[in-house]
């Protein structure tokens, strides 16, 4: 049934190269600080404490892990070696994704449920887009709201992309096509998304807000391109690109120029995410077991791995406190 997302998909599905190769402050807490009479500014530096403490610092990692047979919500340092649960009832959560200035992710179910969370203060999951029937996946814009990729009513292989405000309360479908849509990326200027879509092959597309449609960001060269991942600043694109000698980790420019390889691992490279300055990039990386969360800078130098040995890892983000100068 398609709304019965199976909890093995991400499970052994890395494979070598050679042989096997596969073609910021919560509103809550917050909130509940300023009640009782705390300036903000102080709440923001006592909670930035708290996270020094427990040795996250003011940013840390967030990831899907696979965990007494279900992909759970972990917290991690940006260089690794701090690995903790997060959430732990018995069901996956996919699809992870960060609420930008805030300690949250948000994640969907089995069941496309849509849930946030704050991963740093053990609050309880809050159900997110009851509008809509099964998500598959999705982005969130703090100004400009939230990118939904949702099977279409009765539909296994028709999956569209829509604009919804950040309640919820209002939407507008903006690619309808019967096709996979999957993967909805803000650029963060807002006015510009990606999506990667099946229409043949598999293809990243770049849409505007103020107009219907898409249009492919990379020339058709026989290659398939997947994940992708705006950098901070709009400018770049980080991705990942099969053309014949397996997934590898790429960047180029948002309007596709300038592509180059930037890590070609032993196995599948995949879900890269960017540091909040843009000089690193986290993604899944195949390490001959299992997938793993890794980092490497932006000038290819550095490749390290982030999540611990032995635990099956998925989609990366980068969750932090965001301050600004008074």
């Amino acid at each position: 049934m398609r709304n019965s997302f199976s909890r093995l998909a991400w499970a052994g599905t890395g494979a070598a190269k050679s042989g096997r190769r596969l073609g910021a402050v919560s509103s809550g807490a917050l909130g509940k600080a300023v009640g009782r009479g705390i300036p903000v500014l102080r709440v923001t530096a006592l909670l930035l404490l708290g996270l020094a403490t427990r040795g996250l610092g003011a940013g840390y990692l967030a990831y899907c892990g696979l965990a007494d047979g279900y992909w759970q919500v972990h917290r991690d340092r940006l260089e690794g070696g701090a690995c903790e649960r997060v959430t732990g009832e018995g069901s996956d959560k996919r699809g992870l994704r960060g609420v930008s200035g805030t300690l949250d992710v948000m994640y969907r179910d089995n069941e496309g449920r849509v849930f946030r969370q704050e991963v740093v203060g053990g609050s309880r999951p809050q159900a997110m887009l009851s509008g809509f029937e099964v998500v598959k996946d999705f982005d969130l814009h703090p100004e400009h709201g939230l990118l939904i990729s949702s099977y279409a009513p009765n539909s296994t292989d028709s999956i569209r992309i829509w604009w919804a405000s950040a309640a919820g309360t209002d939407r507008r479908l903006m690619v309808s096509e019967g096709k996979l849509n999957e993967m909805p990326r803000w650029r963060m200027d807002g006015g510009y998304y990606f999506v990667r879509a099946n229409r043949g092959a598999t293809r990243i597309w770049r849409g505007a807000m103020n107009s219907a449609g898409v249009d492919p960001v990379f020339a058709e060269d026989g290659a398939s391109t997947t994940d992708p991942a705006p950098s901070p600043d709009g400018k770049r694109l980080a991705y990942c690109r099969d053309d014949g000698a397996g997934m590898d980790l790429w960047v180029s420019g948002a309007d596709g120029t300038g592509a180059a390889r930037l890590h070609a691992g032993a196995g599948l490279e995949a879900e890269p995410c960017w540091s909040a300055d843009g000089g690193e990039i986290f993604f899944a990386s195949w390490d001959g077991r299992n997938f793993r969360i890794a980092r490497i800078a932006v000038t290819g130098s550095g490749f390290a791995w982030v999540s611990p040995a032995g635990m099956d890892c998925r989609t990366p983000v980068v969750v932090a406190v965001k301050t600004t100068s008074p």
